[in-house]
């Protein structure tokens, strides 16, 4: 997966944020469609993915992932992450992705949207 610039701008504040982001988790009474299908009530963030490790990741879950256009850029417990919409049709979307669950769009609102509503840990 090659980064356009586009992507590297609208992760730049994720990668800036990444301590704080740490310490925050998803609040799935946000999210009615995924909090259904989702026996967990909040999603914490363990990880945020560095720039240098984004390929590896895409590759490592390309292969579970319906969407060529959908690079995980986050990392939940498990094999959970949270992704970002790459394509032209689905740019900036925020998605979940669980090997147990399957792909659940959180917003096609982008990411400001998505980190505003991170509660804390």
């Amino acid at each position: 997966m090659n980064l356009t610039t586009t992507t590297k701008s609208m992760l730049a504040p994720i990668w800036a944020q990444e301590d704080e982001l740490l310490d925050k988790v998803v609040d799935l009474a946000d999210y009615d469609a995924v909090n259904q299908a989702i026996p967990d009530d909040t999603l914490s963030i363990e990880e945020v993915f560095a720039e240098d490790e984004l390929e590896e990741v895409y590759l490592n879950f390309a292969p579970y992932l319906d969407n060529e256009a959908i690079l995980p850029f986050m990392a939940s417990y498990g094999n959970a992450v949270f992704c970002l919409g790459v394509g032209e049709e689905n740019q900036g979307y925020v998605y979940y992705f669980d090997l147990d669950f399957g792909l659940h769009l959180l917003t096609k609102d982008g990411l400001t949207t998505f980190v505003r509503s991170l509660k804390d840990a």
